[in-house]
């Protein structure tokens, strides 16, 4: 008879029945892997149900602000590539006028020799004023003694006197006689005759206008 060690004991029944040995841990391994698919599956659907549709539509919304981003971005860049034009052709200018500064500080001798040539034409153009005003105005003297000179000898004008006075206040009128004994007919202040002009009646005689000088007779 074989011997056994101390820790191992065998059961033998006394009859002539096969051992069946059971086994109890298998069924409780399968329920718990099971348990962890239905989970796996459940939280698959869950997220193909409920996240994946959000995480599609924040992904499309994050694509349209990047295009927006995009679209903003292109406008600015076009915006400072315009400014950047307008800065190359104020720099031209600044250049051309930087330039023509520089041809005009070379030309300043000349502008300045210009400048005293005009000054000296400008006085010479004033001397020749004054010199041609004086010789004007000797011409007009000198015109005005010939025609003095030429001028025919001015008759004198008869002498006139008072013939006869008539009416009162406003309604004076005399009555006139040169030294050949013409009479003139009734004049009232106003009226002519043979260039004497009465200017007004009154105090026994009248005031005459002869060749632009007033002259008082009396009766």
């Amino acid at each position: 008879m074989t011997s056994l060690p101390d820790d191992f004991s065998v059961v033998a029944d006394q009859s002539d029945a096969p051992i069946r040995v059971k086994k109890r841990g298998f069924p409780v391994a399968a329920s718990l892997g099971w348990l962890a698919c239905m989970g796996l599956i459940a939280g698959q659907a869950y997220f193909l149900l409920y996240q994946k549709p959000a995480l599609e539509q924040s992904y499309v919304e994050s694509v349209a602000r990047h295009d927006q981003a995009i679209q903003t971005l292109t406008s600015e860049i076009g915006a400072l590539s315009e400014t950047a034009k307008r800065l190359d052709a104020h720099q031209k200018q600044l250049d051309d006028m930087a330039a023509n500064l520089g041809q005009l500080s070379l030309k300043q001798n000349t502008v300045t020799d210009l400048r005293t040539d005009i000054e000296a034409l400008r006085a010479r153009i004033d001397d020749l004023g004054v010199r041609f005003k004086a010789a004007s105005e000797a011409r007009e003297r000198v015109i005005v003694k010939a025609t003095r000179a030429n001028a025919s000898p001015k008759v004198p004008s008869p002498t006139v006197k008072i013939y006869s006075m008539r009416g009162a206040n406003e309604l004076r009128a005399v009555t006139l006689i040169n030294d050949q004994g013409q009479i003139s007919p009734p004049l009232m202040p106003g009226d002519s005759w043979q260039g004497a002009r009465i200017i007004s009646i009154g105090g026994g005689g009248a005031v005459l206008n002869r060749n632009g000088k007033d002259e008082r007779i009396t009766l």
